[in-house]
């Protein structure tokens, strides 16, 4: 009836002597039981009541289950079988209750490669110990989705394990961003390395990171560039006064052309172009320096 009418309220009626049947039809979703001849008009408004709220509840849950990608599951170690709810299923491809999912068929959708940390840990969970656990599956329609799992054993009267309980996240857009993110991070990483010019940081007084490009153009170290006041690699006062005017005015500046000042006294004809960087923790700009004293000369 549930398979067939899922958003249907059931209330099971039973004999006097078969409670045992009424609790089982609670534990595979119907909302509640009465006993015939033993409840009277307030207990069942009462019991319809409580149905209808309930089965509300079921459905506000489900409903945030999708837009949270999250889905909750339970696994039988027994049968080996998991009882699912529906954005589970949609996770792993399939329409709600499309195929009864058993150990065999989710091993079937973990990515090869991790396959084996899943199971080990799977074997954790038997042993009473919660995990949790980020990893690939494929699934029906062979896409590879990122999933995060939570779960948490239930031992029963004799400290046996016969139910897994846990939930499931698809955090797929979350792990492509994050990914997309670490090559974004490479990529500067290698411009910021291999640039012939000079890349900095400063909060307005310190070089707080800088490349070999910037170590070669000063002749500095990188210990003694790092300790180096930034008003004294301008040759000129002026044009570190006109250069932080400008930052204060438009937060950003292009091709400043100033003259600064090598560890050895030597002058280089420069262009900077530098951007305002104000976070919380952080609160100063970040440019470039192009050394054009060849062209100059």
């Amino acid at each position: 009836l549930i398979e067939a009418k899922p958003d249907a309220n059931v209330i099971v009626m039973t004999g006097l002597a078969a409670k045992e049947i009424g609790i089982r039809a609670v534990q595979v979703g119907a909302q509640d039981f009465l006993v015939k001849g033993d409840f009277d008009a307030d207990q069942l408004a009462k019991t319809l009541r409580y149905s209808i709220e309930r089965n509300s509840v079921l459905q506000r849950l489900e409903e945030a289950q999708r837009i949270a990608h999250i889905g909750n599951w339970e696994y039988d170690t027994v049968s080996e079988e998991f009882d699912l709810s529906d954005e589970v299923f949609r996770i792993f491809g399939y329409s709600a209750k499309e195929i009864v999912i058993n150990k065999d068929i989710f091993i079937s959708h973990l990515h090869r490669d991790d396959s084996e940390i899943i199971m080990d840990n799977f074997g954790l969970v038997i042993e009473n110990k919660p995990i949790k656990l980020d990893f690939r599956i494929i699934n029906k329609q062979n896409e590879i989705r990122y999933v995060s799992v939570h779960s948490r054993p239930i031992p029963n009267r004799n400290e046996k394990i016969t139910r897994i309980y846990g939930i499931i996240q698809d955090i797929t857009e979350r792990k492509f961003a994050e990914l997309e993110l670490l090559k974004s991070q490479e990529r500067y990483q290698a411009i910021f390395s291999q640039s012939k010019d000079a890349i900095y940081i400063s909060d307005g007084k310190k070089l707080i990171d800088f490349n070999d490009a910037t170590v070669r153009l000063f002749d500095y170290s990188e210990e003694e560039l790092k300790t180096s006041c930034v008003d004294d690699l301008y040759k000129d006062s002026d044009d570190k006064d006109r250069f932080n005017s400008l930052m204060e005015t438009f937060s950003f500046v292009k091709d400043f052309e100033v003259e600064l000042l090598r560890k050895d006294g030597s002058i280089k004809h420069c262009l900077l172009t530098s951007t305002a960087v104000i976070t919380e923790e952080f609160s100063g700009y970040h440019g470039i320096i192009r050394d054009i004293t060849v062209r100059r000369q």
